[in-house]
């Protein structure tokens, strides 16, 4: 049962960050979100509001298009002809542009929009008769940040005009790089299954949602990026691609596979035979055929293997290449049975020897070291933020950011504790809130939100705070060690002023063998 306070609810039962949820709840009571020593970053401004209301308005003038308008038949007819119902037209707000000029212009005239915030939200562009409607005779689709709100849309166009697919533009409010298509409705579910698929267009996901599976979004291109990723990692590492068959469909699976294992994510890969893409291949063979699909998905590894062999065939010596292709991926394996197993695998493929691989391998690793950031900088680096009252010296900067970490992060709590002894946090609150989570961490159904109802009032404040820090803008994964290793650096300089301490108070008190031990000690420790 869903317990506690109201951020609690929105964590478990909306897919919420602890941000999300303050923003989310603000937002429903007509309250501006501001958050002190954080400045502009975390405050949802009147025009971002504005915004969305106004794409709000657009969404409702599209759907009223394509429901009643007689013009919007035929695009009603293609909707019926992919097989999509009215219950799933309605439930993605689907609509429709009409291809007058300026219809949508006209309609939020009314609405007192003026023609220049219409341009500025990629609504419409600017002609030398005035704004014109941006989307013309396209079948919408609306797209939502997380929290549901309309930050965008995608229009398909009827007939073989072209683009065939149009995107509203970047815009200071519209950002496709951070969005996901379906992330909305689909976090809830991906939280449940344990697992996100990726695919790559909007009819995709919803052909896969009118089939029963939920936890689907969509790239908004082939490209994904960081941002999409991180968005994913706040409620899953757990990966499946889905994309087209075609070879730009290939090309875009193989960027993005590297692009999430390296920022920690485990990743499979979905092959669709006979080219079909994921629309066609639900509509021929239903939810069951589907899920045979994902319980047979490739692991990242066998299928980058797979791909390279096919790429590079018949090249010359083209065994070294094809390994050096895949060394990369073997580094950001971080289980150890699973990196094992890997170069186990590639040693079959590649009829060499295990050792052969391992000795690759690490010979990789070490040039990868080289390359990783200097520990000895990051209480001074862009991943420091300010506590809400005061400045933080760099100790308790360090043990906040490293406990924001675990907290979005569990899987980290075991690297953590395998790095710094035991009892490592400084501060007490922080301390108290990590040895509560502990034991949380562990549950299957774990969500940061669930730590509240075993915490008093106090440790609740703290935990809300650490919540509402910005995520760093690095994976986790990558920026883990700089803080383990800026910890080790302030444990030690404790040690040793505590074993300094300690020689002084042997020295006066004459204890000659109690001096040799603090000196012993000293040596050792430097």
């Amino acid at each position: 049962a869903a317990e506690g306070n109201v951020f609690k609810f929105l964590m478990l039962h909306e897919g919420f960050t602890f941000q999300e949820s303050v923003e989310t709840l603000a937002r429903r009571v007509g309250v501006t979100v501001s958050v002190e020593g954080q400045g502009d970053k975390l405050t949802r401004s009147r025009k971002t509001d504005s915004a969305i209301k106004i794409n709000t308005l657009a969404k409702t003038f599209f759907q009223e298009v394509l429901s009643q308008w007689e013009e919007a038949a035929p695009a009603r007819e293609y909707l019926q002809g992919r097989g999509l119902s009215e219950e799933t037209v309605n439930n993605f707000e689907l609509g429709f542009a009409p291809g007058a000029w300026n219809s949508l212009v006209r309609y939020l005239n009314k609405h007192k929009v003026g023609a220049d915030t219409l341009v500025k939200l990629g609504l419409a562009a600017e002609g030398k008769r005035g704004a014109y409607d941006r989307f013309r005779s396209r079948i919408i689709f609306p797209i939502h940040d997380v929290s549901g709100n309309v930050v965008g849309f995608g229009g398909r166009v009827l007939g073989s005009g072209e683009p065939k697919y149009l995107n509203t533009p970047e815009t200071e409010y519209f950002n496709k790089s951070r969005v996901l298509y379906g992330i909305n409705e689909s976090r809830r579910y991906i939280r449940e299954s344990g697992y996100v698929i990726i695919m790559e267009g909007y009819m995709d996901v919803i052909a896969a949602n009118q089939n029963g599976v939920k936890n689907v979004v969509a790239s908004l291109g082939t490209s994904l990026t960081k941002d999409q990723v991180r968005l994913l990692q706040r409620y899953t590492n757990d990966v499946v691609i889905a994309y087209d068959a075609d070879a730009a469909g290939v090309a875009a699976t193989l960027r993005g596979l590297d692009l999430m294992q390296e920022m920690g994510c485990r990743v499979r890969v979905i092959s669709i035979s006979d080219g079909k893409d994921p629309d066609e291949f639900l509509q021929l063979h239903g939810a069951q055929g589907w899920q045979d699909l994902v319980a047979g998905a490739e692991p990242l590894l066998e299928y980058k293997f797979r791909q390279i062999k096919a790429d590079i065939a018949g090249k010359v010596d083209n065994k070294p290449a094809m390994l050096q292709q895949l060394l990369p991926n073997l580094v950001n394996i971080r289980d150890d049975v699973e990196r094992a197993e890997s170069i186990k695998l590639l040693a079959t493929r590649l009829h060499t020897s295990w050792d052969a691989i391992a000795s690759e391998f690490k010979r990789f690793i070490e040039k990868d070291r080289k390359k990783r950031p200097n520990s000895d900088k990051i209480t001074n680096n862009k991943h420091n933020t300010k506590h809400n009252t005061k400045q933080l010296d760099a100790r308790t900067k360090a043990e906040k950011m490293l406990l924001r970490l675990i907290l979005e992060n569990p899987q980290l709590v075991s690297t953590v504790q395998k790095e710094l002894e035991e009892n490592f946090f400084n501060h007490p609150m922080y301390d108290r809130v990590f040895k509560t989570a502990l034991p949380l961490i562990e549950r299957s159904d774990y969500n940061p939100a669930i730590i509240f109802d075993f915490l008093d009032e106090d440790d609740q404040k703290v935990l809300g705070d650490l919540l509402m820090e910005n995520v760093p803008e690095a994976e986790p994964v990558k920026i883990l060690p700089s803080y383990i290793q800026a910890m080790q650096k302030f444990l030690k300089r404790e040690r040793r002023e505590s074993l300094m301490d300690k020689l002084i108070e042997a020295e006066k008190a004459g204890d000659q063998k109690r001096v040799s031990e603090m000196l012993e000690q000293l040596q050792t420790l430097l």
